[in-house]
């Protein structure tokens, strides 16, 4: 990580994704064999999962209010109805209004649609590209 001045960059954004992706399973798949749950993956996985997940939602220079929302928001992009649930009261219970609660999650959306327009926007100029050669 870039540690000569207060500025992170973009793969130092990257890294700290990575590293934490890394530590988890990227899918149901790597904790189910044959559509059964595999305890010794599922246990290994929950039990990293909740120390390292109970870390990151310690105060340190985001305030727990902070946080809370940002997983509501997240939670609400990627449309994961129980951690919606899970976030929706302590958005609240951590002094968030309505109207701040609903700004956070349109936020989330549009970076999320973002994403989608310019990764299309990209892939067409690639075919006009491919399709010119």
């Amino acid at each position: 990580m870039n540690h000569y001045n207060d500025h992170i960059s973009l793969d130092d954004v990257d890294t700290i994704q990575k590293e934490f992706e890394n530590k988890f399973p990227s899918s149901a798949d790597d904790i189910f064999e044959n559509g059964e749950l595999y305890l010794p993956s599922a246990e290994n996985f929950l039990g990293d999962y909740y120390k390292d997940y109970d870390k990151v939602f310690k105060s340190n220079s985001l305030s727990k209010r902070t946080k809370v929302l940002i997983a509501l928001a997240v939670a609400s992009a990627v449309y994961r109805p129980y951690c919606m649930d899970a976030y929706y009261s302590d958005v609240f219970e951590n002094g968030w209004n309505e109207d701040q609660v609903k700004e956070a999650i349109e936020i989330a959306a549009a970076v999320k649609s973002g994403f989608t327009a310019v990764h299309s926007v990209k892939k067409i100029n690639e075919q006009e590209v491919i399709q010119k050669d």
